[in-house]
């Protein structure tokens, strides 16, 4: 079954702001000296890079099917077999409170990658929103989602 993972508002917000900046950064290296360096293609090709990897390995959606959760991303699934699973729990968003982000994307077309928690430690996280969080507890991993109904995810999951 396929869940939605909506980016929030925050998210959209970010992702705005960085392409605003980088535009604005473009415009401004070609503007500034009327024909483009070697430097200043360097810098806009890196810049539109970032965004364009950051993009490739967002969170879309999740498939839950008979062996497996699916998160869907733009360039690679990944599927965390249910057979591994030996938790799953909806977190409340104040105990997410004080997570920081170790490695990985923090806003810009979602939150991903490895996070830290003072109560949950280390985590991978496939989030959308910065609510609906539902952990997903493996063998030493802890995956963190975000679909828009948590209820129902949980419940199909079993």
């Amino acid at each position: 079954m396929l869940f939605k993972a909506s980016l929030d508002k925050l998210g959209y917000a970010i992702t705005a702001l960085v392409f605003g900046i980088v535009a604005f950064v473009t415009y401004r290296i070609v503007a500034e000296t009327g024909s483009v360096q070697t430097g200043g293609v360097i810098a806009i090709v890196a810049l539109w890079l970032f965004i364009l990897i950051v993009y490739l390995f967002r969170s879309v959606s999740y498939t839950i099917n008979e062996s497996s959760v699916i998160v869907h991303r733009v360039i690679k699934d990944i599927a965390i077999p249910k057979a591994d699973i030996v938790e799953k729990k909806q977190i409340p968003s104040e105990d997410m409170t004080w997570t920081i982000r170790t490695f990985g994307v923090g806003g810009l077309f979602g939150y991903y990658g490895k996070f830290f928690n003072t109560k949950f430690g280390s985590m991978i996280w496939y989030a959308t929103q910065r609510k609906n969080y539902v952990m997903l507890v493996t063998q030493g991993v802890k995956f963190v989602l975000t679909p828009n109904d948590p209820e129902k995810f949980l419940a199909v999951l079993g």
